[in-house]
């Protein structure tokens, strides 16, 4: 691999990080409308972005570049916009107006973009790009209206949650478009891009204005920091843009993918309640590998030449071999912060299991009748527990005879 800037490599990595976080949501079954639509844009938005930076880092020709590119940023924006129908919840009727109006938002966002971009160069890629982004702030916006208007305590968790992470992604891209060091060059822009510019930043401001009004009610708390997230993320934009700092894209899609993944986790953001410890446990440990190796590698390159850089990126991952120990017990302490009292299936003993079908067995029963949804979800947790067929059949028999006990001493109250 040739020798990238480190503002390289930070990008691509965190695009990787929302294309993989992508297709983990895609693990639990049964799969809802919503966690397939988070899939499609993370999977499509991840992975133009590590496709665009890894191509750059290894010089790869230009047309299946742009290709790949186009194609997975085309998947961004299929699954973006599924998601403002459907993330977290369906929007309800009352609740379309809102789309309407977030929509006339997105438009006039969209606009500049396709106009600054045409012509230049990959019109394709740019054009979807525009739109992509165009269509994120439309999101963006009609999750805070949404929060808003909303005096559900659970909507408002989990819309808190998923607006809170699409904030690092869209007020460090609106900051990013405000350079104050080249206020001369931006002044100089043509007119699209400039009105783009402004119109983004405005909008940022004025969501984030209105994350503060929403501090009354349910989740008053997570409405404020949400707010706070927003101004910060596009101060940072400002900053890294003005101060020429590198790879801040690439940290707050790192960071907005962390944000997400917490709520879709503690707080079942797209309904997922099949909790992957194990996956948190391990990915945390190579996620420290992978970052000490990219610093690591960096700084020898700085420091003692390009040729010292993939050595000593191996030379300081290998070393934390010796820490394996503290590694996994920091990954264990992050996995039960984000799923507290949880155990992975494989760490359970077979009466630990059996127990939790039988729990499940009488949250079906409940009503004394199986529907085919829950026949599947019954199967598939059988699966997933390991449990014998003719062992499941004998306990769903004892759960539908006692669902069958309780239901005339019911009626007789």
């Amino acid at each position: 691999m040739t020798h990238a800037p480190l503002g390289g490599y930070l990008n691509m990595v965190g695009g990787l990080v929302v294309l993989v976080l992508g297709l983990l949501v895609l693990v639990p079954k049964p799969r809802r409308r919503a966690g397939i639509a988070f899939s499609v844009f993370a999977a499509g938005v991840g992975g133009f972005y590590f496709a665009h930076h890894f191509g750059v880092i290894l010089h790869a020709p230009e047309g299946p570049r742009r290709l790949v590119e186009s194609v997975m940023m085309a998947l961004g924006l299929v699954g973006v916009l599924a998601m403002l129908v459907t993330f977290p919840s369906p929007l309800s009727r009352r609740e379309r107006s809102l789309l309407a109006v977030s929509l006339g938002v997105g438009v006039l966002l969209v606009v500049p973009l396709l106009v600054a971009r045409h012509g230049g160069e990959a019109p394709v890629a740019g054009s979807l790009y525009a739109l992509s982004v165009g269509s994120l702030y439309t999101l963006f916006l009609i999750l805070s209206l949404r929060f808003a208007r909303s005096n559900d305590a659970v909507f408002r968790r989990q819309g808190g949650f998923a607006a809170g992470g699409l904030a690092l992604f869209v007020g460090f891209q609106a900051g990013g478009g405000i350079d104050f060091a080249g206020a001369s060059s931006l002044l100089r822009a043509e007119g699209a891009a400039l009105a783009g510019a402004v119109l983004r930043f405005a909008m940022v401001l004025l969501v984030a204005a209105l994350w503060l009004s929403a501090t009354r009610g349910p989740e008053a708390r997570l409405a404020r920091n949400v707010a706070l997230i927003t101004l910060a993320a596009t101060l940072a934009g400002v900053l890294s843009v003005t101060l020429s700092l590198p790879g801040g894209h690439g940290i707050a899609r790192v960071i907005m993918a962390l944000v997400l993944a917490y709520g879709i986790l503690r707080h079942q953001l797209l309904g997922i309640d099949v909790k992957i410890k194990w996956t948190i446990r391990q990915s945390t440990v190579a996620a420290i590998f992978i970052g000490i190796f990219f610093i690591a590698s960096e700084s020898a390159a700085v420091f003692l030449g390009e040729k010292w850089g993939t050595y000593g990126g191996i030379i300081a991952a290998g070393g934390l071999v010796f820490a394996i120990a503290p590694l996994q017990q920091f990954a264990e302490r992050v996995a039960d912060h984000a799923m507290p009292g949880v155990k992975a299936t494989s760490e359970m003993t077979q009466d630990e299991r059996l127990s939790l079908y039988r729990a499940q067995l009488i949250v079906a029963y409940r009503d004394a009748a199986v529907d085919a949804n829950e026949r599947e979800l019954l199967e598939i947790t059988r699966r997933r527990l390991r449990i014998d067929a003719e062992v499941a059949l004998s306990l769903e028999r004892e759960a539908a005879g006692q669902a069958a006990a309780v239901a005339p001493a019911q009626e007789v109250r």
